[in-house]
């Protein structure tokens, strides 16, 4: 693991999965895309995944559905989160980071200067008080809110970057080297801002 500093400093945390009865399904998807990479939902009723192809599936408690996301189909959306069932973020590409936003009713670029020019974008959080953690390729770490977001990708981490979180002011990204070739020694990394 490589050590943070600057701004941003180690973090170190766990996961547990848990399982409160009921069995696992396969479900029939609508769209034949490829690979889907992540989930988030509001509630049982408001799931969305996102994947290859620029793909969007929603759940709405009774059906899933494919959703627009004014997305290239030959871009891959690697993550999707938000903070409620109007206010949702996805964010993905290789080379070029896409970022688009859902208000409740459709799909939008997330409007900000910095994403004009941003790298490969992997990893996705919006807190409860509408800020959003951008992280990709290179160390690339944004945040705050659309239109007035701050650059910390010159902080160390410089490591790809492939998962944010963020509550309550702070930050959490987490990566490696995990585009590195095969047969690569490999490494991972926890920031917190």
């Amino acid at each position: 693991m490589r050590l943070c500093s600057t701004n941003w400093s180690t973090a170190s945390c766990c996961a547990h999965l848990d399982r409160d009865g009921g069995a696992w399904s396969t479900v029939t998807t609508p769209t034949p895309a490829g690979a889907y990479f992540k989930v988030w939902g509001s509630a049982e009723d408001d799931v969305f995944v996102c994947g290859e192809g620029g793909t969007i599936v929603h759940w709405d408690g009774k059906t899933w559905s494919a959703q627009e996301s004014g997305v290239a189909k030959n871009v891959t959306l690697f993550t999707v989160h938000g903070r409620s069932r109007d206010d949702v973020v996805a964010v993905g590409g290789f080379g070029r980071g896409v970022a688009v936003r859902y208000d409740g009713t459709r799909w939008s670029p997330l409007g900000d200067p910095l994403l004009d020019g941003a790298g490969s974008l992997a990893g996705v959080s919006v807190d409860a008080d509408g800020t959003i953690t951008i992280v990709g390729a290179s160390g690339t770490k944004l945040r705050g809110r659309a239109g007035t977001m701050v650059d910390d990708t010159l902080d160390p981490p410089r490591d790809d970057l492939h998962a944010a979180f963020s509550i309550e002011g702070t930050h959490y990204a987490v990566g490696g080297n995990y585009l590195a070739p095969p047969g690569a020694s490999r490494h991972g990394v926890l920031a917190r801002r």
